[in-house]
């Protein structure tokens, strides 16, 4: 047979056939070569786990199966992009993305190291818009927030450790001599602050308010809530009168958490009554 050039041999026009046969060379290690043959399926099995063609096009759409592995893209040995076997995905080896979504409003937060996940921005949450029902002749303990704009609740598995929180609500207030009353802060049905009961000089349509702050110091489900604050009060002789509070308590941060601000007054009397008109919330850090 004679020899023939490989330039000079037809090209193969029609598609690649598992049966085809093709000769290559394979160094016999020792300087030499020898010829083997390789068919059509198996150049077909290795063509198709290529996601590149060799011009440098995608290969049509591709779907990887991690099927229990990770997978890196790396630049000079270094992961560039990395997506876990737990499916976590990592850039430079800095920072890795949370696997769920967050709710409405959230946004991406860093802890500084490595971890991002959803959180409220550092803005304004809730701001009061309608005045509060006037507490009056009654024992029960009560919400004295009136309805507004934005939300009082963080969802479950809102919170990050140093989250906090400026609340300050106020409103107008009347007491006779002695009656009493008790301020709570709550989260659902957790206390994390009160005045405890208070004992009221005579105060008519005067002026209150609670200024608070918050901070969160740990999560979980015995995560904890350090909160100070202030509940103050214009006595009708013209002084202010007060109560400030220092409070440190367990609550539940793998549930969702909604403020509430609450007064129960210790007797049942026309006279004694309390209703808000302005209530702001914001997350400062």
């Amino acid at each position: 047979m004679a020899e023939i050039k490989i330039s000079d041999l037809t090209a193969k026009s029609a598609n690649l056939a598992n049966t085809d046969l093709f000769v290559i060379a394979e160094s016999d290690g020792a300087g030499g070569y020898v010829s083997k043959k390789i068919t059509g399926a198996e150049i077909s099995a290795i063509a198709g786990d290529n996601i590149y063609l060799v011009d440098g096009t995608i290969r049509g759409n591709r779907t990887v199966d991690l099927n229990g592995v990770y997978l890196a893209f790396q630049n000079s040995g270094a992961d560039v992009l990395k997506i876990s076997a737990s499916d976590v995905i990592s850039f430079n080896n800095a920072y890795s993305f949370p696997t769920a979504d967050g709710t409405n409003g959230q946004v991406l937060i860093t802890d500084g190291s490595g971890n991002l996940a959803f959180n409220q921005p550092t803005t304004g949450l809730y701001a009061q818009t309608v005045q509060s029902a006037t507490l009056t002749n009654t024992t029960t303990e009560t919400s004295i927030v009136g309805t507004g704009a934005g939300s009082l609740t963080i969802a479950a598995n809102g919170y990050v450790v140093g989250d906090s929180y400026h609340a300050k609500i106020g409103g107008v207030i009347s007491a006779q001599n002695n009656d009493t009353i008790t301020i709570r802060i709550k989260k659902g049905s957790t206390v994390l602050a009160t005045t405890g009961t208070l004992t009221l000089e005579a105060v008519t349509n005067m002026a209150w308010e609670c200024e608070i702050d918050f901070t969160v110091s740990a999560i979980g489900a015995t995560g904890s809530m350090c909160t100070n604050g202030n509940f103050a009060y214009n006595r009708d002789t013209g002084s202010l009168e007060g109560f400030v509070f220092q409070d440190v308590e367990t609550f539940d941060t793998t549930i969702a958490n909604t403020l509430e601000i609450t007064a129960e007054w210790g007797q049942a009397k026309t006279q004694d009554q309390i209703y808000s008109s302005n209530f702001v919330l914001h997350k400062t850090y």
